[in-house]
């Protein structure tokens, strides 16, 4: 939550942080790394990703189905945003909802008929992370 405010905070009210906002991948990260000290699953010397530590918590019940879908359809989408955001406007974690061309870019890359659309699916992602996360944390 520290970094959240401390990073995210600054944030306009319009503007996404797709790692440090609400709903973004530190929700994941730190929800995953909560349920794996909890409930003493290891990483691996193969495979330290967070679709392998996502797997893991499903298969050892750490995590349930409704959870795991949440994280890991959630993480699959903005780490996609991410990379995009970075091949069209360079190293930053926040979407670039004023700079139209640019979200014409990235919803052309990523699948999407347009920036609205994609917007949608960022909003219902991230509220599905920040439920999960908080149902795991109980905050």
């Amino acid at each position: 939550m520290r970094l959240e405010k401390e990073r995210a905070g600054r944030l306009k009210t319009s503007e996404v942080d797709t790692k440090y906002g609400e709903g973004g991948l530190l929700d994941i990260y730190f929800a995953t790394r909560f349920l794996q000290l909890r409930d003493q699953v290891p990483d691996t010397p193969d495979s330290r990703s967070t679709d392998s530590i996502l797997n893991r918590l499903r298969e050892r019940g750490s995590l349930g189905q409704e959870d795991f879908e949440a994280f890991s359809a959630g993480y699959a989408f903005l780490s996609e945003l991410d990379h995009n955001i970075r091949l069209t406007v360079g190293r930053s974690t926040r979407v670039p909802q004023t700079n139209h061309q640019a979200m014409a870019v990235i919803a052309k890359r990523t699948n999407f008929a347009s920036a609205s659309v994609l917007l949608e699916r960022l909003a219902i992602h991230r509220i599905e992370i920040r439920r999960t996360f908080d149902s795991i944390l109980q905050t």
